[in-house]
């Protein structure tokens, strides 16, 4: 398992290049499978959507834990700028906001999935159903619906009154996010 830190980058397409430098370097470098198995969190799911969409020959299946799908839920169109010159300057967008609005379908993950589901990348997402953050409506359940209409395979595990992270209580643990056998068996199929 490796990863690449590009901070909250909003998957800017700067940070898409470093991904694939770094997808380039390990494959040279550790001569591994060319088809990736990834895991996203979060934010995490604008980087390495941004990245799939780009290169989805590059990868197999992507697991997303709470991950936003359609930046205009989060950070928001007008946010997208702040938080990458904020975390990543260096990745940040270098648009405005209006420049970004009349672009965003060439730059919205949930706009892209047609090159993945040419490329049969298969999805599963765990979402709380409670999620004030991220919502799932929005992200993971427009996600798997227009995936599935592009004739891609795509799941989604609700989880009931959870919210974004660890929340809800001494009730609740992360494990449910983060031990998800159902998970597990995806990522080793």
């Amino acid at each position: 398992m490796g990863g690449v830190d590009v901070g909250i980058s909003c998957g800017s397409p700067a940070a898409a290049r470093v991904c694939n430098d770094f997808y380039e370097t390990v494959m040279t470098k550790y001569r591994l499978h060319p088809r990736a198995r990834m895991i996203c969190q979060s934010n995490g799911g604008l980087i390495a959507y941004a990245w799939v969409f780009r290169h989805p020959r590059s990868v197999d299946r992507i697991f997303g834990i709470f991950p936003v799908t359609d930046m205009r839920t989060w950070p928001g169109l007008n946010n997208v700028g702040a938080q990458t010159e904020a975390t990543a300057p260096d990745l940040a967008w270098h648009m405005t906001v209006q420049e970004l609005e009349a672009k965003l379908k060439e730059f919205n993950p949930i706009d892209n999935l047609k090159p993945l589901a040419d490329a049969q990348v298969k999805i599963f997402h765990l979402h709380g159903d409670s999620d004030r953050l991220v919502p799932i409506g929005p992200n993971s359940e427009e996600l798997v619906r227009r995936y599935r209409a592009l004739g891609g395979e795509a799941e989604l595990e609700t989880l009931h009154g959870r919210d974004h992270g660890a929340s809800g209580g001494p009730q609740y643990s992360d494990e449910v996010f983060y031990n998800s056998q159902k998970a597990v068996e995806f990522l080793l199929e």
